[in-house]
């Protein structure tokens, strides 16, 4: 919800490539962990970067997608959600 709110409110390129860089820093800690209260800790914070690239990839779409296209848009988007989840 956060991630929505900043993708809609400031820019979207930057509050998306924050969201790759705070996952990518995540990947980073998870990786370098020597124990699991540091893996658990990096993955939360993979978690949280990961939570801002779904509604920026999706606001970024909507931005260039013809207005008569979107609701094809959207039904692969819910498709392509059911089948991961």
């Amino acid at each position: 919800m956060l991630f929505e709110i900043m993708c809609t409110s400031y820019n979207v390129k930057l509050t998306f490539m924050a969201s790759i860089f705070v996952t990518a820093m995540g990947s980073l800690t998870s990786g370098a962990a020597q124990s699991s209260t540091v893996l658990i800790i990096g993955r939360a914070i993979n978690g949280l970067g990961a939570a801002g690239i779904f509604p920026g990839v999706i606001v970024i779409l909507d931005d260039i997608t013809r207005p008569s296209n979107k609701p094809r848009l959207l039904a692969i988007l819910g498709f392509v959600s059911f089948i991961a989840f």
